[in-house]
């Protein structure tokens, strides 16, 4: 939908500069890979155009790994890309995020660390699974790590669009994991 916009429109067909900010990348919804391949495939139809666009991608996984960092090098040049990896969440993240959902933070921080929990709290996407159990869970968080990546998998594969989520339950579903 990003690519289809008209703003994108009007940047290819003007004469503007283009500031395109891509905030939590490896939290689409889209498939990584998929969306690294839409994106390079919807830069090189515009090739001529680059030197108008400036790119900005948040993302606390490594580009490279799925080819993003080497392809965008190829388009905008190896002077002009710089890759930044973004740190872990801090404490003071969390406890806001744990604030904001009206979590107490101490008792929360003692059912992680209990649970050997503490690295899910890194990332956005899982602190957020953890913060969504902790309140269905009444305040208790699930017994091991493995129920943990059971659950969120099932979280993060659960349609969250409403109109797709009517065309998922016409469809079909997939099997449970």
């Amino acid at each position: 939908e990003l690519l289809e916009n008209p703003f994108f429109d009007e940047w290819i067909n003007g004469n503007g500069h283009l500031y395109l900010f891509l905030d939590s990348f490896d939290e689409s919804f889209i498939k990584y890979e998929s969306l690294t391949n839409m994106l390079i495939k919807k830069f090189r139809e515009h090739k001529s155009k680059l030197y108008r666009l400036t790119l900005r991608i948040a993302s606390r996984i490594i580009l490279e790994v799925f080819e993003l960092e080497k392809e965008l090098k190829k388009l905008w040049g190896e002077d002009s890309c710089g890759i930044y990896q973004l740190a872990p969440l801090c404490k003071e993240d969390i406890i806001k995020a744990l604030e904001e959902n009206n979590i107490s933070t101490k008792d929360f921080i003692k059912e992680i660390k209990n649970k050997n929990l503490v690295s899910f709290t890194g990332t956005p996407v899982t602190l957020q699974m953890l913060i969504g159990y902790y309140h269905t869970g009444y305040g208790v968080l699930p017994n091991s790590r493995i129920d943990i990546y059971k659950q969120g998998c099932r979280g993060l594969v659960s349609e969250v669009n409403p109109s797709r989520k009517t065309k998922q339950s016409q469809a079909g579903r997939l099997s449970e994991i």
